[in-house]
């Protein structure tokens, strides 16, 4: 019986266990990976569902996007804060510490009304 040697972690006794554990490690050929970024610029399809889809980890779709540098495809987020916004955060939250303490002061009579 001959042994395949590919990492030595690893040991192969024929061919056919090679492949399938070949695919299991996660090697893609670049159409599928340019495959898998053309149907997410589509939109149809999110990263999770189409890992499952075609069995491969969002992670990697991930670094397929950085491999590829298509940076419409990256997750993004965009914190704009202007000092009228910053004052309206400070406002609302001063309204939201006012309306918690009328609640816990109108709990007591709910429960005497039960």
């Amino acid at each position: 019986m001959t042994v395949i040697m590919i990492r030595p972690e690893i040991r192969l006794h024929n061919f056919n266990n090679y492949v399938q554990n070949y695919k299991e490690i996660g090697r893609y050929n670049e159409s599928f990976k340019f495959k898998i970024l053309d149907e997410l610029t589509a939109g149809k399809l999110n990263k999770n569902y189409l890992g499952r889809l075609y069995g491969t980890n969002p992670t990697s779709i991930n670094e397929w996007i950085r491999k590829y540098e298509r940076k419409d495809l990256m997750n993004t987020r965009i914190k704009v804060e202007t000092k009228d916004e910053i004052t309206l955060i400070k406002e609302l939250q001063k309204e939201i510490e006012q309306l918690k303490k009328i609640l816990l002061k109108l709990m007591p009579i709910k429960k005497a009304m039960d």
